[in-house]
């Protein structure tokens, strides 16, 4: 069980683990997920999603795979990898691979979930058979990398057009949802 430290203020942090989960929060998120069409990565606030009060706006990715087993997914591997990848429009999209390159997540969904100033990735992963809180490092390499990356994407309009995508069994997450403030606070509002 990693320990994630979550700086609560100027002066003071709390080590959070799997036992601090907003459960209500995470049943949202897995609801949410089994009625989307495809695999989606979703990025939320990282003390809400730990349930303490933090002064830092960090966020948390989170990755639902319902439908995988944790032992199938080499998640604990800190090996960051940009790619640019196909989606299934035949549009070209910058992603970090997470999981020794077996789970590629959109350029988008980074960006949200690492604002400027913080040096790493926490994530959730969501299994059929567990939940697991990750962090893993995120260099100002691996952001230059990845801006790099999402400046070749863009630069091809539609390069696979003529070509059928390669078969892989690497997870692809291009659809992301960034979640602001609480279900309940969303609801009232």
């Amino acid at each position: 069980m990693e320990q994630i430290r979550v700086i609560i203020d100027s002066q003071n942090s709390q080590v959070c683990t799997e036992d601090n989960l907003n459960l209500d929060l995470v049943e949202v998120l897995q609801r949410h997920a089994e009625e989307q069409p495809a695999p989606a990565t979703y990025v939320v606030e990282l003390g809400t999603l730990l349930g303490v009060t933090s002064v830092r706006q960090e966020k948390c990715l989170v990755i639902v795979l319902p439908e995988t087993d944790s032992q199938d997914i080499p998640y604990l591997s800190r090996t960051l990898r940009v790619e640019v990848r196909v989606t299934p429009d035949g549009e070209s999209a910058a992603c970090l691979a997470l999981a020794d390159g077996n789970v590629a997540v959109s350029e988008r969904a980074i960006a949200a979930a690492i604002p400027p100033g913080f040096s790493r990735l926490v994530t959730l992963w969501l299994f059929k058979d567990k939940k697991v809180l990750r962090e893993y490092p995120y260099t100002s390499e691996t952001d230059e990398d990845l801006g790099v990356a999402t400046l070749v994407a863009q630069s091809h309009e539609r390069p696979f057009d003529d070509q059928p995508p390669a078969e892989s069994n690497v997870i692809e997450l291009f659809d992301n949802f960034v979640m602001r403030g609480t279900p309940t606070e969303r609801a009232s509002a």
